[in-house]
């Protein structure tokens, strides 16, 4: 997989989080106009900058000939394999982070409802 589809690939993944996370607010149609017109744009127009530093750190990381090997690797069906599970894997963690974070809400909006209730209504008794 090249530089370019790589980053097309995260950015998609962005997206699709960006979305699910804004349609907890709105609708998804609204959520994803946002995201295709507002910050997937202003990702995009950064897209030269971020690979080059994401050249520098590999460079700076690795020798050519790990460079070498890392791209034969990447290049090889197992390493296209290992993408592809890397892509569901990131999938289940922002899934998981989701139900967390409901979960979470959830938790907070209970502890806030019961400040507002008496303790075993020893408050209505006096």
């Amino acid at each position: 997989m090249n530089a370019d589809a790589s980053f097309d690939d995260a950015l998609e993944q962005y997206r699709k989080s960006f979305i699910a996370r804004l349609s907890q607010r709105c609708t998804a149609e609204l959520a994803r106009s946002l995201v295709d017109n507002q910050i997937m744009p202003e990702l995009r127009s950064h897209k030269d900058e971020l690979l080059d530093l994401k050249v520098k750190a590999l460079v700076d990381q690795f020798t050519m000939a790990e460079l070498r090997q890392i791209d034969a690797f990447y290049t090889s069906p197992v390493g296209q394999r290992l993408v592809s599970i890397q892509s569901n894997a990131r999938a289940y963690t922002d899934a998981l982070r989701r139900i967390l974070r409901n979960a979470s809400d959830r938790v907070n909006a209970m502890e806030l409802a019961s400040a507002f209730v008496p303790m075993n209504n020893q408050a209505a008794r006096k």
